[in-house]
Parts: C-alpha cells; sequence; structure tokens
C-alpha cells in the first residue's frame, strides 16, 4: 500500500515538474509596445510573468497594450 502511495506521489511530481506553463495567448510574449508619439497613456503589459504598468506613447501599439490591469491579468496570467 505504501510503494503504491509512493509511486503515486513521485508520478505527481515529475508531471508537475515536466509540466510547461504557457500563455492564454501567443501576445502574451511580445514586448510591451511604448509606441513613439509624444502621449504618456498608462497601459499594462505582461512582463516576465507578470502584468505590470508602463507609459504607453500613443502609436505603433500591439495587440498586448491593455487598458486595464484586470484585463491583462485574463488574458496573460
Amino acid at each position: 500500500m505504501n510503494a503504491k502511495i509512493l509511486a503515486l506521489l513521485i508520478g505527481v511530481v515529475f508531471v508537475g515538474l515536466f509540466t510547461v506553463s504557457t500563455p492564454a495567448h501567443p501576445l502574451c510574449l511580445l514586448d510591451p509596445p511604448f509606441g513613439f508619439c509624444q502621449s504618456s497613456i498608462s497601459r499594462f503589459a505582461p512582463v516576465v510573468g507578470k502584468c505590470r504598468e508602463y507609459i504607453y506613447g500613443g502609436c505603433s501599439g500591439k495587440a498586448n497594450n491593455f487598458q486595464a490591469q484586470a484585463k491583462c491579468q485574463a488574458n496573460c496570467g
């Protein structure tokens, strides 16, 4: 009985170690779109696994230019 529990535990740990967490969207892998214009707009983008606030210049944006932190987290975690 103990051997079965140990084998199950080892299996769970093994799967956990080799399961790669991927973002919900490929756009979550893009760099933040700072933009080249003169605006200073507060936006959120996924950076190193967290949605962080940054200042967007107002043009040349990408799809990962979220207006709210909650929307960034819903898409990218």
